[in-house]
C-alpha cells in the first residue's frame, strides 16, 4: 500500500488523503487533486527517501509524501 500525506511543516500538520495500490495511482490522486481545485504547480519532483517519496511542488513548507506501506500476505 501506498499512502498519501500532505504536510505542512509551518503549521505542524500532517493530513491523510488515502491509501492506494500502486505508487503511480497515489500520484494520480495529487494531480487529481490539483485538478479538481484547479491549482497548477509551476513543477513537482519526486524524491525517493527510502520507503517513502517527497512531492514537492515549489511552496516553501508545504510538500506530499507517499510512504510505502508493505502487506502482509496470508
Amino acid at each position: 500500500m501506498f499512502t498519501v500525506y500532505w504536510i505542512n511543516q509551518t503549521k505542524q500538520l500532517k493530513e491523510q488523503h488515502g491509501s492506494y495500490e500502486t505508487f503511480e495511482q497515489a500520484m494520480q490522486s495529487i494531480r487529481d487533486w490539483w485538478k479538481e481545485n484547479d491549482y497548477q504547480p509551476r513543477y513537482y519532483r519526486v524524491i525517493e527517501h527510502g520507503q517513502s517519496f517527497m512531492i514537492d511542488y515549489g511552496l516553501y513548507d508545504c510538500f506530499y509524501e507517499i510512504q510505502f506501506e508493505p502487506t502482509e500476505e496470508k
